[in-house]
């Protein structure tokens, strides 16, 4: 994003309520190093805080950093999301259950049902030849989630193939 920082700003406003949004602006600022930029890259953060949070106080503060005078801030019982934490849930927030369990093994929901079924069984064999997945998952996992990928697409749409 290559933007001045009136452009910045007036994103940021626009965009208070949207945390995606808000963590694009708060990357281009990053690699700023003005006042105005470290004073809105903080503003936002405190922002990213609030959204992830839930509290109240989050719909009352503008970019500005002026509260609205009918609402006092609640306390935060939670430390502050790490930059990851926040993008992390961010983007698990556009995966369905589905794109989860396929995606534990490489494999998205756009991807053929025949080449799903390819994949799944190249797990299997794996796991038969004592290999292990990078993320610790077992031959037990595979076949849970085989179970409950068939749950969400019918039955024997991914079955292994054998």
């Amino acid at each position: 994003m290559e933007s001045g920082g009136a452009e910045l700003e007036s994103a940021a406003t626009r965009e208070w309520g949207n945390p995606a949004a808000l963590e694009v602006v708060a990357d281009e600022l990053r690699y700023r190093t003005t006042k105005a930029a470290a004073s809105l890259a903080q503003r936002i953060e405190a922002r990213l805080t609030e959204l992830a949070n839930g509290g109240e106080y989050a719909r009352t503060v503008g970019v500005s950093g002026s509260a609205a005078p009918a609402r006092p801030a609640p306390p935060v019982f939670y430390p502050p999301p790490s930059n990851v934490e926040r993008r992390y849930r961010a983007l698990r927030a556009t995966f369905t259950n589905q794109a989860e369990v396929l995606a534990r093994w490489g494999i998205t929901p756009l991807m053929p049902v025949d080449m799903r079924a390819t994949v799944l069984k190249m797990w299997s064999d794996r796991f038969e030849a004592g290999e292990s997945h990078p993320l610790g998952m077992t031959s037990e996992d595979l076949s849970r989630d085989i179970a409950e990928e068939s749950i969400h697409r019918g039955p024997g749409v991914i079955r292994e193939r054998r």
